[in-house]
C-alpha cells in the first residue's frame, strides 16, 4: 500500500490531537513538522515518532517528501500559511475556520485553482471526537466506493452526489450513539462538497 506523507504545520494542541488521529489511517504516514522554533519542532516530533523536524514553516512547505500538510495554525494566519504550502506545491488540508474574510477566502481559492491542489476545511465535529473517527471514516469509505463505482459506470457526477448524500443519510440514521451521528453529519457535509468541487474541477 503507498502511504500519503503528511506534514503538520504548527505544534499546538490541535495538531498533536490531529497527530495521533492520523496514525489510525492505514495509508497515512507523518514524516515531518513545522514550527516557528526548532525546540517546538523536536519536542513535537519526540512525542509523535516524526523523522523530520523544521523550524520554520517555509522549511516544512519545501519539503520533497511530503505530499499533504495540515495548517493547525491561528485561524489569523490559515490564509497566509496555506497560499504558502500551495505555492510549495503540496495538497493541504486547513483547520476551521477557513480564512477570516471574504479577501483571504478569494486568495486561497485562487491559488488552489493555479496549482490544481486539494484543499479542505477540516471536519468540525470529528476534530473533536477521535474516539469515533474510525467508526465514522470506515462506514463513509463504503459508501464513497459505491458511488465512485456508479460514476465508473456512466452516471452523471450530479446523480452520484445525490446517491452519496442518500447513503450517508442512511448511514447516520443507523449509528449507535449520538456522538457518532455528529460526527457523521460534520464529514458527510464536507466529503459532500469536497466531491462536488472535484467534479467541478475535471
Amino acid at each position: 500500500m503507498k502511504k500519503i506523507r503528511w506534514g503538520i504545520l504548527s505544534t499546538g494542541d490541535i495538531a498533536h490531537s490531529f497527530a495521533k488521529d492520523l496514525k489510525l489511517i492505514p495509508d497515512a504516514e507523518l514524516v515531518a513538522v513545522g514550527s516557528r522554533s526548532q525546540s517546538a519542532a523536536d519536542s513535537f516530533g519526540e512525542v509523535h515518532g516524526i523523522p523530520n523536524r523544521y523550524s520554520s514553516y517555509e522549511a516544512l512547505a519545501w519539503d520533497k517528501d511530503v505530499d499533504v500538510i495540515y495548517v493547525a495554525t491561528p485561524h489569523t494566519l490559515h490564509a497566509e500559511n496555506s497560499i504558502l504550502c500551495m505555492r510549495a506545491g503540496k495538497a493541504v488540508l486547513c483547520e476551521k475556520a477557513f480564512a477570516i474574510n471574504a479577501r483571504e477566502a478569494e486568495a486561497m481559492i485562487v491559488q488552489h485553482s493555479e496549482r490544481f491542489m486539494g484543499m479542505l476545511r477540516s471536519l468540525d465535529s470529528v476534530n473533536t471526537i477521535c474516539d469515533y473517527r474510525k467508526i465514522v471514516t470506515e462506514a463513509r469509505d463504503e459508501c464513497l466506493q459505491k458511488a465512485i463505482k456508479h460514476l465508473d459506470s456512466g452516471m452523471l457526477p450530479e446523480a452520484v452526489l445525490e446517491y452519496l448524500a442518500n447513503a450517508l443519510s442512511n448511514r447516520i440514521m443507523h449509528q449507535p450513539s449520538v456522538q457518532l451521528r455528529e460526527a457523521g453529519v460534520a464529514g458527510d457535509k464536507a466529503l459532500i462538497a469536497a466531491m462536488r468541487q472535484l467534479f467541478e474541477l475535471t
